[in-house]
């Protein structure tokens, strides 16, 4: 850890003196893409579930109002403020989208759209680490992709951990859990693992050692780099869609 001390100008008054302490880390996150419900609205009165404002529901949402003059004053205002038909029904119907009394359904063709540019947006995470003054790299450096068919994301739980000051990953540990979840995991699915050389070097990490172990689980694995990784994957979720 190294400390920088520096001046931070005002535009009145004397600059104020600071600190800074520099480090490095490595950060670990989870990603899940629910693609049954990318491009569908559904219209239910229950919480999570009305995405959609649609003028049948503005008088249930008033069932508060107790006032008959007062209820029927906000939702004429209600329906002036949305402007349905000319922001939402128009255009929905010049897409195609499938209507029904409890969901909007975005196109096939979007959909996929929406899901692939999501997982492909992956690659190009930024943000954080005072980044504007000191341009950090937060990019993912290590991925693990897979399409699963259940509200499951294997990757989140003690995969990754440290040891005497290392960064260590369990490819033992996943690839038992993979097998567990096997019958969640749609046949012809791959684990895709995209990694930066220079990281893993970095880290000690063996990436064939981990693909041999992960096989293990019987479930067919794709090595590469995080681009090569995503795209592949991409392929995948497309499909999907059909």
């Amino acid at each position: 850890m190294t400390i920088d001390e520096g001046y931070a100008s005002r535009h009145e008054g004397d600059p104020v003196p600071y600190r800074q302490e520099f480090y490095s880390t490595t950060f670990k996150g989870a990603f899940s893409l629910d693609l049954d419900s990318v491009g569908r609205f559904t219209i239910e009165y229950k919480s999570g579930y009305l995405n959609i404002l649609t003028p049948e529901a503005i008088p249930r949402i008033l069932k508060v109002v107790s006032d008959k003059k007062k209820k029927e004053k906000v939702f004429k205002k209600a329906l002036k403020a949305m402007n349905f038909e000319n922001d939402y029904l128009d255009p929905a119907k010049k897409l195609g989208v499938m209507m029904t009394e409890k969901e909007w359904l975005m196109p096939t063709k979007i959909r996929k759209k929406r899901a692939s540019e999501a997982i492909k947006a992956l690659r190009f995470l930024t943000g954080g680490a005072k980044q504007t003054q000191y341009h950090t790299d937060v990019t993912p450096k290590f991925v693990l992709l897979l399409n699963v068919d259940a509200g499951i994301n294997p990757f989140i739980s003690d995969l990754v951990f440290e040891e005497n000051g290392e960064v260590r990953f369990d490819a033992e540990a996943l690839a038992k859990r993979l097998g567990d979840l096997k019958e969640v995991i749609p046949e012809g699915a791959k684990l895709y693992i995209g990694y930066d050389t220079g990281f893993v070097r970095f880290l000690g990490w063996d990436i064939e050692e981990i693909a041999e172990t992960l096989r293990t689980s019987g479930v067919e694995v794709f090595t590469g780099t995080v681009g090569e990784a995503v795209e592949e994957f991409v392929k995948e979720i497309e499909a999907y869609y059909g």
